[in-house]
């Protein structure tokens, strides 16, 4: 379960010329909470340190603004659908286990992970792209084994990472005005720090 601890700021300018500078409209966005069923599979160097890489199935999320219209540009009104996304990373981490407790096994790590957005559907903004990027990595959690090769797992993981999205029109339909796509390009900037909570079980071979 992906809750998304996100901070984003929209930008934008009536008209694609080159050298204009960008204008903010006082608004942000948030993006939605993704439960998935995911897997880990790890490598073990040394019995207490192993290198771990993880991923989940793709789920749509929705990306929607957050913050009053600010003159003189105005921005879409608190909960607009901006876009649909399909995020993904890929964490990489090297983890340290704790294994002088028994069946009890504690770990903690760090890594980093490719973020990337395997799909996008337009709704308010059109046009969209994602710029993908590189964001830090947190872990820890616990095995706890019930056998040689079967055990229970319980995994926290928090990301860092800045990622910036781009549109080229917005769709008045979506806020109930005219069926015209307004040619104002824009940016979303944010600051994704998802928390990463999963529990499942492991087999060790």
């Amino acid at each position: 379960y992906a809750i998304n601890q996100t901070s984003s700021k929209l930008y934008s300018q009536l008209l694609p010329i080159p050298g204009s500078s960008e204008l903010p409209v006082g608004a942000g966005a948030t993006i939605s909470n993704i439960a998935t069923l995911g897997f880990e599979a790890g490598y073990y160097l040394r019995p207490d340190l192993s290198i771990d890489v993880s991923a989940g199935f793709p789920m749509w999320a929705t990306d929607k603004s957050k913050g009053n219209p600010a003159p003189p540009f105005g921005a879409p009104p608190n909960g607009t659908l901006l876009s649909k996304l399909m995020p993904a990373f890929v964490p990489v981490t090297l983890l340290y286990h704790f294994n002088q407790f028994g069946a009890f096994q504690p770990y903690i790590g760090a890594g980093f992970a490719p973020v990337f957005s395997l799909a996008h559907r337009d709704e308010f903004n059109t046009g969209v792209t994602i710029d993908p990027t590189i964001g830090l990595v947190l872990q820890g959690g616990a095995d706890v084994m019930l056998d040689q090769h079967w055990g229970v797992t319980f995994d926290v993981k928090k990301l860092f990472a800045d990622a910036t999205s781009h549109a080229t029109g917005d769709n008045l339909a979506v806020i109930g005005g005219p069926a015209v796509i307004y040619p104002v390009t824009g940016t979303q900037k944010t600051t994704f720090q998802p928390w990463i909570l999963s529990t499942g079980v492991t087999y060790r071979f």
